[in-house]
């Protein structure tokens, strides 16, 4: 079976773009099409990866968006992931998750066998032991929280961490260096906003061109897609997804929302190709 590195390197070059939608489908702006009996979340997530399967490396349903409707939405969370999974594209559970021992081999067991899911976002707080249960199981994809795209991420993430050497470095770096060491079984990967191309391109330089960066904040937040394809060293090897969520999924929210999702995700993904000038 391939791992999910190799999947999204050969998405990457049959795309000719490195697009990951986000499945943030908030129950509140779903188009009234989708208000009949049958699960809207579903419908909705249905006929928008219908509509952009073959621009889309991959999907990235945000967990929060399900969860927080109870039982109905967690089996619509595994039902987007099922039909994902049928279709052969890979889907990142965005969980942000982050335990230890038992804890979190089944937020692990969860994610990746429960539900078909073939990658998680996981939170580093409490070190290595976090990793270790995602970081078990070698085909799937595990991205690590590194230097995300919310303003208050100056709370910590740029603090100053004294190495043992005496010298300084952001906690970010801290964070990307340690990525970098964890990656013992070659399927770790980071997230890393889109609006910080300073932070981007240092991260890049403490991984290497290898592990995989997953960047939200191009779209609603305001993040500049060249610039982060540049400092990012984006390549047709599947280094880099670049997450574009709200202005894909809610580009119309009249009867044309799948169609208006298309064309904005093919406008992004004809930027890219020109990046790697397909």
């Amino acid at each position: 079976m391939p791992t999910f590195r190799e999947r999204i390197a050969e998405r990457t070059r049959l795309t000719g773009g490195c697009l990951c939608i986000g499945l943030d489908s908030e129950p509140d702006k779903l188009p009234r099409e989708f208000l009949g009996p049958g699960d809207s979340q579903v419908e909705f997530n249905r006929a928008i990866i219908d509509a952009t399967k073959d621009l889309a490396v991959c999907y990235k349903p945000n967990t929060a968006f399900y969860e927080s409707r109870g039982v109905e939405g967690f089996a619509a969370l595994e039902q987007t992931a099922r039909y994902l999974h049928s279709l052969g594209i890979p889907a990142i559970a965005d969980g942000k998750r982050g335990d230890i021992g038992n804890t979190a081999r089944q937020y692990a067991k969860a994610f990746l066998e429960t539900i078909p899911f073939s990658a998680v976002t996981v939170n580093p707080y409490m070190g290595e032991d976090t990793i270790a249960p995602f970081r078990d199981y070698p085909d799937a994809g595990i991205f690590v929280l590194c230097y995300t795209s919310n303003p208050s991420r100056v709370d910590l993430q740029t603090k100053t961490v004294r190495k043992k050497d005496g010298t300084a470095e952001a906690m970010y770096q801290w964070v990307a260096r340690k990525i970098h060491d964890w990656d013992t079984a070659k399927n770790l990967g980071a997230v890393v906003g889109a609006t910080a191309p300073k932070e981007l391109r240092d991260i890049r330089g403490i991984l290497g061109p290898e592990i995989p960066i997953l960047c939200p904040g191009i779209g609603a937040q305001g993040g500049d897609l060249e610039e982060t394809l540049r400092y990012g060293e984006a390549s047709l090897d599947g280094n880099m997804l670049i997450n574009v969520s709200r202005s894909v999924l809610f580009a119309s929210r009249g009867k044309d929302f799948a169609e208006a999702a298309r064309n904005e995700a093919a406008e992004i993904v004809d930027r890219m190709r020109t990046y790697f000038n397909l």
